[in-house]
C-alpha cells in the first residue's frame, strides 16, 4: 500500500523542514501512547514517526517525492512498459500500412506491365498474320485473261500513254507504250485481296510478250507491309 507521509503529518508537498518539525511535534504529543490510549493511537503514532523520519531527511524526501509522482515506482515501470508496448504496436501498424501500400503499388505496376505485354503480344500476332496474308496475296497474284487494246492515246502530256480495253484502262510510260499497237492483247497481274496491279504485259500477233512499265507510284503494298513490320518491332 502506498504511504502518504504528507497526509500523516497533515501537510502538503510545499511544507518546509520547519513545518514538518512542528507538525511532527504537535501530532506526536497528540497520539503518544502515554497520552492517548485510543485503538488507533499507536498505529497513528508509528505512521507519524515514519513520516517524520522520511520527510525530515532531504534525500529520503526527494526519493519519496519521486515515488509519489510515479518516478521509479512499480507503477511507473508498468506505465513505461505499456507505453513501450503501444509504441511497438503503433510501429507495427505503420509498417503494415506501408507494406500494404508497397504491395498495392507493385501489383498496379505488374498489372500495367501485363497490359502492355498483352498489347505487345496481340500487336505482334496481328503483324504476323497481316504479313502472312499480304505475302500470300503478293506471291499469289494471278494474270488476267488477254484482252485486246482498243485505243492508245497520250495522257498528261508526252510522258504517259493510256491503253484502253473493253474492261479497263492502263497508264503506261511512253517508252513502253510506243512499242505497243492497238489490236494487241494486254494482260495484267493483279493480287486478290488488295486488287493491286503488279505487272503489265502486251502480246503482239506474232506470239511475243512485251513487259510494259507503269508510272512509279507508292502502291498499296508499301504501307500495308510497313504496318505489320512496325507492329512486330514494337512488340
Amino acid at each position: 500500500m502506498k504511504k502518504e507521509y504528507y497526509q500523516d503529518l497533515e501537510l502538503d508537498e510545499t511544507a518546509t523542514t520547519e513545518d514538518i518539525r512542528k507538525a511532527y511535534r504537535r501530532l506526536a504529543k497528540k497520539f503518544h501512547p502515554d497520552k492517548n490510549t485510543g485503538e488507533e493511537a499507536h498505529s497513528k503514532f508509528v505512521a507519524i514517526a515514519e513520516a517524520n523520519e522520511v520527510l525530515s531527511n532531504s534525500a529520503k524526501r526527494a526519493a519519496y517525492d519521486r515515488q509519489r509522482k510515479g518516478l521509479g515506482s512499480d507503477d511507473a515501470l508498468q506505465r513505461m512498459a505499456e507505453a513501450f508496448a503501444r509504441a511497438q504496436e503503433l510501429a507495427r501498424e505503420r509498417a503494415e500500412i506501408e507494406y500494404q501500400k508497397r504491395v498495392r503499388e507493385a501489383e498496379e505496376r505488374y498489372l500495367q506491365e501485363l497490359k502492355w505485354t498483352q498489347f505487345a503480344d496481340v500487336s505482334a500476332w496481328i503483324g504476323i498474320i497481316l504479313g502472312l496474308l499480304l505475302a500470300l496475296d503478293f506471291f499469289g497474284a494471278s494474270w488476267s485473261d488477254p484482252v485486246p487494246i482498243l485505243q492508245k492515246r497520250l495522257f498528261g502530256g508526252t510522258h504517259f500513254y493510256l491503253l484502253v480495253t473493253a474492261e479497263d484502262a492502263f497508264k503506261v510510260e511512253s517508252s513502253s507504250a510506243r512499242a505497243v499497237s492497238t489490236g494487241w492483247d494486254i494482260q495484267h497481274k493483279q493480287t486478290f485481296l488488295l486488287q493491286e496491279i503488279l505487272e503489265l504485259r502486251a502480246s503482239p500477233p506474232y506470239d511475243k510478250r512485251i513487259s510494259l512499265q507503269m508510272p512509279a507510284r507508292v502502291g498499296l503494298y508499301r504501307p500495308f507491309f510497313f504496318f505489320p513490320t512496325i507492329a512486330i518491332l514494337f512488340a
